[in-house]
């Protein structure tokens, strides 16, 4: 079970990054990695959300800003994603996931969704806001997952 994230740094600003990516793995590793990303995220106060579906990722962090740097850097660099594209990269007041190390979404059909914003140039920022409202449970179509 996932146990909540540790705060983050007093004083810190919060950072908010969405990105897609291309997954390299085989299905049956994406439940390994999740574990370990909780595991480094309740160290680093880091909360997220990942949607896998058909081959590629989305993904949601957020915490204090140079963490979130951090993590982005190690995932930007990890040779089973390709094509990374950063949708949305902000400053938050909140967090969106704050209950969550790592939340873990699946939702059929979204696999030419995520690969549509993966190859799409200048992806409307609207767009990415919808499938990250969908993948935190802010809005009626949100996916049910643990």
């Amino acid at each position: 079970m996932e146990e909540s994230p540790t705060p983050g740094m007093p004083g810190s600003a919060l950072r908010r990054v969405f990105y897609v990516s291309l997954s390299r793995t085989e299905p049956a590793s994406v439940e390994p990695l999740l574990e370990r990303s909780r595991a480094n995220n309740r160290r680093d106060g880091i909360t997220g959300v990942l949607l896998y579906s058909g081959g590629a990722f989305a993904q949601l962090l957020e915490g204090d800003a140079p963490a979130v740097a951090a993590v982005l850097a190690r995932i930007a660099a990890d040779p089973r994603h390709t094509a990374m594209r950063v949708l949305l990269d902000e400053p938050a007041q909140e967090r969106l996931a704050a209950q969550w190390t790592m939340r873990l979404v699946q939702e059929d059909g979204a696999d030419d969704l995520l690969r549509l914003l993966v190859q799409t140039a200048g992806v409307d920022v609207g767009r990415a806001r919808q499938l990250l409202a969908r993948m935190t449970g802010l809005s009626p179509a949100a996916p049910a997952a643990p």
